[in-house]
């Protein structure tokens, strides 16, 4: 069964005893009893959990049934709302009450993010809805991620990626071979190096779309801390700072 997505937030932690799950506090001290068959992590003051009878359902912090989920499969609750999917496999969203406020009709769909959610239609594209279900910017890609500080990678019908805002718009050009969501503002991108023959490489751009960091590396990670993993043509791994300066 695939683990629910979301916070942890009430400081229950999901245990397992003598095959049954159940949840304890920071101590150890088990304070929902062990009677689910499956039971995931508390997020924003739920719990998912499945019983022997493969019913699923949602549980308060004192362990009380508080939603009763018909659904072949459910998520943890992030911005107020939970995924669901039916026995079609098809995705949609539940609020708090146990009321499905977007219908199950999207192929996929992840959670709610800064108000967004990417789904995937029947023709297999990408887009976002918002959370009364509408559609505010189209599902026209042939992939994308979650927005990050305010920017979601593409990828167009020609397989080139790029990205957009929040309100759909290209910022920047679908132009790179391959692409990272942004941290902070700066992105991992592939492109062509013309002093290493145009072979592929990856640098790091601003969210402007400027290349700040130049095409040198055979593979790049995300910036943490100000620093970032990469990997030069000797597969050895280096870390470097914003400016692209190699720190060890």
């Amino acid at each position: 069964m695939e683990e629910p997505k979301g916070n942890q937030n009430s400081g229950l932690v999901p245990v397992k005893k003598y095959g049954s799950w159940g949840f304890a506090n920071k101590e150890g001290k088990i304070v929902i009893p062990c009677n689910w068959k499956y039971a995931f992590s508390f997020s924003e003051g739920l719990a998912y959990v499945e019983d022997y009878d493969k019913k699923h359902f949602y549980i308060n912090e004192t362990g009380n049934v508080v939603i009763s989920s018909p659904w072949s499969w459910a998520d943890g609750f992030v911005e107020g709302l939970a995924r669901i999917r039916n026995e079609k496999k098809e995705y949609g969203f539940m609020d708090k009450t146990g009321s499905v406020v977007i219908p199950c009709k999207w192929m996929y769909a992840h959670c709610f993010n800064s108000g967004l959610a990417l789904v995937q239609d029947n023709n297999g594209k990408k887009g976002f809805i918002d959370k009364h279900g509408n559609v505010v910017i189209p599902c026209k890609w042939n992939n994308a991620s979650d927005f990050s500080e305010g920017l979601a990678k593409v990828q167009d019908e020609n397989n080139k990626c790029g990205y957009i805002d929040m309100s759909g718009n290209v910022v920047i050009a679908c132009k790179w071979v391959e692409a990272l969501d942004f941290s902070e503002g700066l992105a991992g991108v592939k492109g062509r190096d013309e002093k290493s023959l145009g072979y592929q490489k990856w640098g790091y751009i601003d969210t402007k779309g400027n290349v700040v960091i130049p095409f040198t590396w055979d593979f790049a990670d995300n910036f943490v801390n100000g620093f970032a993993k990469v990997q030069n043509r000797n597969s050895n791994l280096l870390t470097i700072d914003k400016t692209g300066k190699i720190t060890e």
